[in-house]
């Protein structure tokens, strides 16, 4: 799992045009989190707006995502 981590911010510019490495990426296998993080929920809306109208929670907008792929 880190070497994947670590292959994602190296990323692979010499076979893809837009696979730039990514300085501001961490693993958390090499690098601790600092004493002071804290952790917030990302709140958004990601649904289609008719998939958002037609569903009532976003446990079912996922379960109609997942059965849609």
């Amino acid at each position: 799992m880190s070497q994947q981590l670590d292959d994602a911010k190296a990323g692979q510019p010499q076979v893809y045009d837009f696979d730039a490495p990514r300085l501001r990426f961490f693993s958390l296998f090499k690098t601790p989190l600092a004493a002071d993080a804290v952790e917030k929920d990302i709140s958004r809306t990601v649904f289609p707006r008719l998939v958002a109208i037609d569903l009532a929670t976003d446990e079912e907008r996922w379960t109609a995502a997942v059965r849609s792929s």
